[in-house]
């Protein structure tokens, strides 16, 4: 998962985790004497990081770090794919409650199950 973590108001990093984000974040805050607040997550892994860092490169304040203008659109690119994952979810549970062969309810609700992964933690 990709995360987004602010720090008060000098910057954004944005980086990747296997832990939960908030995991991430309370590891990150006992070295950092700024208060660090968690602006959200996106699915992906080191690639998806990359393709992100490339993006915001003439932001970049230092390694992985960018400065606060990015805040908004880094908003939007967050509730953006909230709301996919959200239709996601909506069209899958239509199939289930439509679906009569088992196998293929068993299948949509793994899909399900790991959809709801990747979007809450």
């Amino acid at each position: 998962m990709i995360y987004f973590i602010k720090a008060e108001n000098v910057g954004i990093k944005i980086g990747k985790t296997e832990l939960e984000a908030e995991t991430r974040l309370a590891s990150m805050q006992t070295s950092c004497p700024l208060e660090l607040t968690l602006l959200g997550t996106v699915a992906g892994e080191g690639k998806r990081e990359q393709e992100l860092h490339e993006r915001f490169d003439k932001a970049r304040i230092r390694g992985e770090w960018f400065c606060m203008d990015i805040k908004a659109e880094i908003e939007s690119i967050i509730n953006e794919e909230s709301c996919l994952e959200g239709r996601q979810l909506h069209s899958i549970n239509r199939a289930i409650s439509k679906a009569k062969d088992t196998n293929v309810i068993n299948g949509l609700v793994y899909i399900k199950e790991k959809l709801l992964k990747k979007t809450i933690g």
